[in-house]
């Protein structure tokens, strides 16, 4: 039995049977938009030093304003004018090692258009 202090093992963490059914569905309909595991993401999080990372929160306001990732922006999929956006993420990543955007949503319809 393991207390709550117990580290969690995230190496032997699998999606389940939904959630990877999710991601081969993805997968076929956006094939040239690449998924990355919440490991990597935590460990580009975590090492700043070796990649600025800018995540993008394509839910609707009301998901976003529930909960969100820290430093998260949230974008509009359905806008149209995307130059504020692209602006504001230049200045985050001008200068900056390794710069990757993040696009995530609820299941990744929205974060993959």
């Amino acid at each position: 039995m393991s207390s709550s202090a117990d580290p969690i093992d995230y190496e032997d963490t699998k999606p389940g049977f939904f959630m990877t059914s999710t991601i081969k569905s993805m997968q076929m309909k956006f094939p040239t938009v690449k998924n990355i595991s919440t490991e990597i993401l935590l460990k580009w999080l975590q090492t700043p030093q070796e990649r600025t990372t800018v995540l993008l929160d394509a839910r609707q306001q009301e998901e976003f304003d529930v909960s969100h990732l820290n430093d998260a922006v949230r974008v509009d999929f359905q806008d149209n004018n995307m130059e504020n956006l692209v602006n504001s993420i230049e200045d985050r990543l001008l200068g900056k090692r390794n710069p990757t955007i993040v696009c995530y949503c609820s299941l990744g319809y929205r974060s993959s258009s």
